[in-house]
This record gives structure tokens, sequence and C-alpha cells, in this order.
């Protein structure tokens, strides 16, 4: 850990390596990378962000203003999210949040709201993979919340809408999680869904559009399948996973 003066202010700076990019055209020249609005920032091998993304790539090259300063300010981008990214690139794997959700007891508040608040977390990053074109963390961040929890909460669904596109892969996984599974049991209840739910859920906006869309891919034509199982429920996170 080292300390670094920025506009006459002391900032602590992280400096993260992978040995997989130590060399390359970019050699070993750091990077300044931060949040808007968080005084916190990491020193980041140019090598590792360019080779993970072209985004990168062009910000750091030619004439951006981000070449001469050699630092990149990332919008939309919470702090946890930076730090979840971070450690991504360094061992191209996230945290085993399935692993760490079985320390609570079953049907607890506790485990409740881990799985919602972690769920949250990696939507938020999902999205941030999908502003910066790295396919490979929107997939390991979908696959995460698939392995944790195999449905999806109004939080969650009200953040998926707010944050990305018409119809996005993540769109469709939410509702496909949601149309085929509100019927099953779960460990909090008789019901996945409350009454109080699906109204939040029916009135966040593109969620109906967005309904009628995926009864397209079914072959039944029924927004409410009945088909054992739902003919158009795909439910396996690998048919959710954008190309790499």
């Amino acid at each position: 850990m080292a300390r670094m003066n920025a506009r006459g202010s002391s900032r602590e700076v992280e400096t993260l390596t992978a040995c997989s990019y130590l060399k390359g055209e970019n050699g070993n020249e750091l990077v300044t990378i931060a949040v808007e609005g968080s005084d916190r920032e990491y020193c980041v091998q140019q090598a590792i962000l360019c080779g993970l993304s072209e985004n990168f790539s062009r910000a750091l090259s030619g004439t951006y203003k981000e070449a001469k300063t050699r630092t990149l300010v990332l919008p939309g981008c919470d702090i946890n999210t930076l730090e979840l990214f971070l450690r991504w690139t360094t061992c191209r794997e996230l945290p085993n949040y399935r692993q760490a959700s079985e320390s609570f007891d079953k049907g607890s508040n506790e485990l409740f709201n881990f799985t919602t608040t972690t769920q949250l977390q990696l939507i938020r990053l999902w999205t941030f993979a999908d502003m910066i074109l790295i396919p490979k963390l929107q997939n390991d961040s979908l696959q995460a919340i698939n392995d944790m929890t195999a449905f999806t909460r109004a939080e969650t669904i009200e953040l998926i809408f707010a944050t990305t596109v018409v119809c996005s892969t993540l769109q469709n996984y939410a509702l496909d999680c949601f149309l085929s599974g509100h019927r099953l049991p779960t460990d909090y209840g008789p019901k996945r869904y409350s009454d109080q739910d699906f109204d939040r859920i029916g009135a966040t906006p593109g969620v109906m559009l967005a309904c009628f869309k995926l009864t397209e891919m079914s072959r039944c034509g029924s927004l409410y399948c009945e088909c054992d199982p739902c003919c158009y429920a795909v439910y396996e996170a690998e048919d959710y996973m954008v190309p790499e």
C-alpha cells in the first residue's frame, strides 16, 4: 500500500498486478483508476486493462485526455463495484458467494438479506462489465447470481430494469426466473413472491413489455405458461450468457 498527493490531498493508492499481464505492448506502465465522487484511487498495470477491453485500449492511446493524464475516472460505477472488478482482474474469478451463503441458517433473515445484497452488487457488476465491454465478467457475474440463488427479488428486478437496455440478456434471465419460479415452494415461505412483490415488479417500467416479448420464446404463447415444465423457461444461466 502506498500514499500519494493529488491536488494537495493525500489519497490511498492500491497497486494490483497479474502475472499473465506483466509484459506486453504497454509494458508495466501504471494507470490510476477511480470512480466519480470518491477520493480513493488504485494503480493498475495498463497492460491488464488494455488486455481486458478495447474501451481501455482506446482511452489510453492516441490523443485522448486519459492517455496524457494516465488516469481513468469511471462514470456510473460505485467504489464497491470497482473493487470487485479489480479483484476479478487479478484472479479471473469472483468470490464463492454460494459457499458464503451456507454459513447462514436456511430461511433466516440474515440469509435473505445476504442474498439480496449480493444479487444487487452482482447486477451492478454485470452492468459495469456491459458498459466497458468485458463479456467474460458479465457471464461470471450472471453465473454467480445463478449459483447463489435461482430466483430474483423485486429489488433486483427493479435495478435490472433501471440500468440495462430493453430485453437485455439479464432482463430475460430475471423474468425467466420470475415467471417460471413464482409457483414453486421456497425456504422463505409457501411462495417465492408476496402480493407486494408482484405490485412492485408489475409497476417497474419496461417489465410488461419484456414479459410479452419473452412469451415469443414459448411454444404455447402464454405469459403464465401452464406447461410442465414451463415450455419457454430456459432457467439455465448458460442460456443467458453473452458471446465472449
